[in-house]
C-alpha cells in the first residue's frame, strides 16, 4: 500500500513522463528514504546530470518535504528495452 508521498511521486512522474517505466521503493521501509529507477525517452541525448535534474524538477516540493531522501537511477527507455530490462 502506498502512502500519500508515494502517490504524489507516482502521479507527478506519470504526468511529466507519460512513456516512463519506473519503480519506486522505500529503501529502509521508513517511508522517507526512497529509491527510484526511471526510464523514459524524454532522456534521449541528455546527460545523467540533466536526467536527474529533470526528475528533481518534477518532484520539487515532494523531495525534501514528504520524502527525506531519493536515490536515482535513470536511463533512456528504448535503450533499456533493447537491453531486455523489462522482459
Amino acid at each position: 500500500m502506498t502512502n500519500p508521498a508515494e502517490e504524489a511521486v507516482i502521479s507527478l512522474l506519470e504526468e511529466a513522463f507519460p512513456d516512463a517505466k519506473f519503480s519506486l521503493g522505500s529503501r529502509d521501509n521508513d517511508g522517507v528514504h526512497y529509491s527510484l529507477e526511471i526510464y523514459t525517452d524524454a532522456f534521449i541525448e541528455k546527460s545523467i546530470l540533466q536526467q536527474h535534474r529533470m526528475v528533481f524538477n518534477v518532484l520539487r516540493g515532494v523531495v525534501g518535504e514528504s520524502l527525506h531522501a531519493l536515490s536515482l537511477k535513470t536511463g533512456v527507455l528504448r535503450d533499456a528495452e533493447h537491453r531486455g530490462y523489462f522482459k
